[in-house]
């Protein structure tokens, strides 16, 4: 990689935002502070702080925008000194987190209540034996051929 396709830019991280694939994170960049509506998500590209300021080795797209960006985001050290900015920014990731935390609870959720149905026929079985040492024979049965 020539050094000629990337420049060095101050970016600012402005946290975790919801991915268009359910249940997935990306990261949110402000390239530009002239325009701190205008992000720039990537999956890969992390940052730690929000509201912080980062050195970012980046290319620009044909449009201008941020096409790809080179090595890990290096922190200066320093954070925004807009406060209602930086709030909103944390308020957007923690909204963001919180649903897909939601999203992945129904898919667990989910996936228990389809194990529930399928140990459905198990139950009943273990229920109809009589006897402690009866229900503890079919247990150890039933778990002898599952991990067979």
């Amino acid at each position: 990689m020539s050094d000629d396709k990337f420049t060095e830019e101050t970016w600012v991280y402005a946290g975790q935002r919801e991915a268009v694939r359910r249940g997935k994170l990306n990261h949110a960049w402000v390239p530009d502070m002239e325009h701190p509506d205008t992000l720039a998500h990537f999956v890969k590209v992390k940052g730690r702080v929000v509201g912080g300021i980062y050195t970012v080795k980046a290319e620009r797209g044909d449009d201008g925008s941020p096409a790809t960006v080179y090595g890990t985001p290096v922190y200066t050290g320093e954070r925004i000194e807009d406060v209602s900015q930086l709030l909103e920014w944390q308020a957007q990731q923690a909204a963001a987190s919180t649903s897909v935390e939601s999203w992945r609870r129904q898919d667990v959720d989910a996936k228990n209540d389809e194990f529930k149905d399928l140990c459905a026929p198990l139950r009943d079985l273990v229920r109809k034996q009589i006897g402690t040492a009866r229900r503890a024979g079919l247990i150890a049965a039933i778990i002898a051929e599952v991990t067979r």
